[in-house]
């Protein structure tokens, strides 16, 4: 009897021990919902072995006992019947003499969460102080001079653009709330002339040219007394800026870049990854003091494998502040790094927390999150994301919050509510909007959206519709899209629906006029709007004082008319 339940024991054995060591060693099974009975039949696989074992067995035994026959010489019993354990790849191996099971370890998969978000920071502030940096930043503009707060060690996400608020926060009573800020990215020194007179409302006459209009802007400045101007995010296009524009010496000047060699400034100050302590700051800020004193050994594992950059360590942070929860919020962020690997950010290999932020949103999250990379970098409304979200304006506010919650996009510092992709996000996004092959969708939806905007607003002006204000540079990437792939109607709908805008507002003239003369290029079906391009394209002419172009240009729009 005790013979004949051996192989049973063995098996019993085996299955406990494949379903024990396969839960201690891999957490993932504890994780994976139903984790348990899925590893529980993975185990009952080997149980088919084990019969076969137990049936030769008995039939063995059977024989031998017969009294007729001669008594074969029994099997030398294996030395180990448990087996030899060891892992393999993913998994765990269990050989023995006759069985050999393998229990692979599930493959990562990643936690969506539809209403990812809905949890804000444990502190309304989150600001943490950046040293004497901050001091030296305030001295300089108080004295009126020109300074630049430049990134070192890292491409972006060092928080130049959270110290410039802060400073310009501060500096609020020096300079009475008189102050300009200009988000520059990639536009070139002549872009940049085209919004500080755009936010100047400088009169310019016709047939301006950049000398007219930086005489006009120097003119402008200087009337308006003691000024603060923050260039923000300054790169090459632009780096000459401070020589180019020759900004009046009542101004003091504050720039934001990642170059570190900016001519004509005078005054450098270079803004280094946080330290260890400020980063426990950090996380204290989103998370709460309590969760970080819980957690400090795995926090600064955490902020030593995001290289102390704030932007990484805020992103992780509001991630983890979503399950807070659980018994241990940070060790499991960890572990799911370690399943996700690792991102190079400027040459160095760092927490890959942009792709876990990204694929732990639901399908349609992700789907609206890389959609934003269809707006101008300047930034969006609420009313145009829910227009491509397809979605009404309170729910699309509902999911701003989220994305705000989560570091994925902030408020810029206009008057009107807008918002952007947060720093280096905005490259990530539209890295997966080309990669998904909804491109085209997304900005075919913002240019309809324009279109019916401006139609909307058509005779409006910025004192009753600010929010239309803000919208230039968002039709002029629509305008430069819809020439570039040929979208004729759509193109001549984008540059006559703003027409009093550009006219009277805007006043970006060669612009206008080359995609007033580009969009007759292509086939436009209907001639009521191929007569407005031409009627736009005698106002410019009118404006600069080409009355005998424009002349023809308004006869060649009544035939339409007719």
């Amino acid at each position: 009897m005790k013979q004949s339940m051996a192989p049973s024991l063995v098996f019993v054995a085996v299955c406990v021990l494949i379903i024990v060591l396969s839960w201690i060693y891999f957490p993932d099974w504890r994780e994976t919902q139903g984790g348990l009975l899925t590893l529980i039949g993975i185990a009952a696989v080997g149980v088919l072995g084990f019969l076969k074992l137990y049936f030769d067995y008995l039939k063995s035994f059977r024989d031998a006992t017969k009294p007729d026959e001669q008594k074969p010489t029994p099997p030398t019993p294996p030395r180990n019947q448990l087996g030899n354990v060891q892992q393999v790849g993913s998994g765990i191996n269990v050989a023995g003499n006759e069985v050999n099971v393998t229990v692979e370890a599930p493959k990562p998969t990643h936690e969506t969460h539809d209403t990812l978000g809905l949890r804000s920071p444990d502190k309304t502030i989150t600001y943490v102080p950046r040293g004497d940096i901050e001091e030296k930043v305030i001295a300089c503009l108080r004295g009126g001079g020109v300074g630049a707060i430049v990134g070192v060690n890292a491409p972006g996400g060092l928080g130049k653009t959270e110290l410039a608020k802060r400073v310009s926060k501060i500096l609020e009573a020096d300079f009475k709330d008189n102050y300009l800020w200009v988000d520059v990215g990639e536009s070139n020194i002549e872009q940049v002339l085209d919004s500080l007179i755009l936010k100047l409302n400088v009169p310019l006459p016709p047939n301006a040219t950049e000398d007219i209009k930086r005489n006009e802007m120097q003119s402008k400045l200087k009337q308006s007394g003691k000024l603060m101007i923050v260039f923000d995010d300054v790169r090459r296009a632009s780096q000459n800026l401070i020589q180019e524009l020759q900004i009046p010496q009542n101004c003091a000047v504050l720039i934001t870049s990642r170059v570190q060699d900016l001519p004509s400034v005078r005054d450098i100050f270079p803004l280094h990854r946080m330290n260890p302590a400020q980063s426990r700051q950090l996380f204290e800020g989103v998370l709460g003091e309590t969760v970080v004193a819980k957690e400090l050994k795995e926090i600064d594992e955490l902020a030593e494998k995001c290289k102390y950059n704030p932007l990484l360590m805020d992103n992780a942070a509001r991630r983890i502040r979503q399950e807070t929860d659980a018994p241990h919020p940070v060790r499991n962020y960890l572990r799911k790094a370690e399943r996700f690997g690792v991102v190079q950010v400027g040459g160095e290999s760092v927490l890959a927390v942009f792709d876990i932020s990204y694929n732990d949103l639901s399908e349609a999250d992700q789907r609206r999150f890389r959609w934003l990379a269809a707006f101008h970098s300047t930034g969006f409304s609420a009313a145009g994301a829910a227009f491509l979200w397809e979605i009404d304006d309170g729910q699309a506010h509902g999911v701003i919050d989220r994305f705000m919650n989560l570091s994925l996009v902030k408020r810029t510092p206009d008057e009107e509510p807008r918002y952007r992709l947060h720093d280096l996000w905005d490259e990530y996004a539209g890295g997966l909007l080309t990669k998904s092959g909804e491109e085209e969708d997304a900005r075919k939806m913002l240019a309809d959206w324009l279109v019916r905007l401006f139609d909307e607003h058509y005779s409006d002006n910025p004192g009753n519709a600010p929010e239309v204000f803000f919208e230039l540079e968002n039709l002029k990437i629509s305008a430069q899209w819809a020439n570039e792939r040929g979208h004729g109607n759509l193109l001549a709908l984008l540059v006559t629906k703003p027409r009093n805008w550009l006219y009277n507002v805007f006043r970006i003239n060669d612009e206008w006029l080359e995609w007033l003369s580009s969009s007759l290029k292509y086939e436009i079906d209907s001639p009521q709007v191929k007569a407005n391009v031409l009627q736009a394209i005698g106002d410019v002419q009118q404006f600069r004082n080409e009355r005998d172009a424009a002349l023809e240009s308004y006869n060649e729009a009544l035939k339409l008319f007719k």
